[in-house]
């Protein structure tokens, strides 16, 4: 990855993620969420992918932040948080517990009544 940045001034580098909605007879409805990232001028220390080498505002790269800090500045983080906002507006961003068994339902089972109903 710096072999591909060198050959550029400007080592910035965009993430991005985008999660989509889509309904039965309805529209599709997409979310994103996205992080700058600075380069650090190389692999600072072990890590997956870019982890080690990119960074954010602060002085560390991702794959030396502790995994709760870097969890919650993610651009998967920051588009599921947007996909929750979206479902919640329209009343299914919950994960619903029924019953004293206490049986969850998710997305899945969510459809299938929709489906029967």
């Amino acid at each position: 990855l710096n072999n591909l940045l060198a050959a550029y001034s400007d080592k910035t580098a965009f993430a991005q993620c985008t999660f989509a909605s889509v309904r039965v007879r309805s529209t599709c409805q997409t979310v994103q969420g996205s992080n700058k990232w600075y380069n650090s001028a190389g692999p600072r220390t072990p890590g997956f992918c870019w982890d080690p080498i990119f960074q954010q505002r602060v002085q560390l790269t991702y794959a030396e932040m502790e995994s709760g800090v870097k969890n919650t500045i993610s651009h998967r983080y920051k588009a599921l948080c947007a996909l929750r906002d979206y479902l919640t507006s329209r009343g299914e961003g919950g994960v619903e517990e029924e019953g004293e068994g206490g049986v969850r339902e998710d997305a899945d089972t969510n459809a299938k009544r929709a489906k029967l109903e």
